[in-house]
């Protein structure tokens, strides 16, 4: 009964690819034919390296010394000490508005002159610095 499938199924599996060979075009038949002689020669090349590798783990296992186990001492728990998580740090940004330097600074005399030509009103202000604003973004 057996012998009787296995000859039924393979007429029907030929006959199958006779019809699609008989249908797919040459180029696509050439392509097919050398991924499969591709795929057939780098299966004993596989096999190959396989055997080399089996082997050479074998040899080092047989001539490796097995350490005497030590004896088991009388271990007692300890307690684990676990930290709790711990909260990322906020990230503080301070940003100055422009043109509000502290006023111990000492700038260049190009700057100044810069400054003050973006800035007129700068001098008539000299506690600019301390006047800022504050904006907490996030959680607190």
């Amino acid at each position: 009964m057996k012998t009787g499938t296995m000859i039924l199924v393979g007429i029907v599996l030929a006959t199958i690819a006779y019809q699609v060979i008989e249908r797919i075009s040459t180029e696509t038949l050439n392509v097919v034919l050398g991924v499969a002689c591709g795929i057939g020669a780098s299966i004993p090349v596989t096999a190959g390296l396989l055997l080399a590798l089996l082997r050479q783990r074998a040899r080092a296992e047989m001539y490796e010394m097995p350490e005497p186990e030590p004896m088991p001492a009388r271990v007692q728990p300890q307690p684990q000490h676990i930290a709790a998580p711990q909260m990322p740090q906020p990230q503080i940004i301070v940003l100055s508005p422009q043109g509000q330097f502290p006023q111990n600074a000492q700038m260049p005399a190009q700057w100044m002159n810069a400054m003050n030509a973006a800035n007129p009103y700068m001098h008539e202000q000299p506690n600019a610095v301390d006047a800022r604003e504050w904006r907490i973004i996030g959680e607190e």
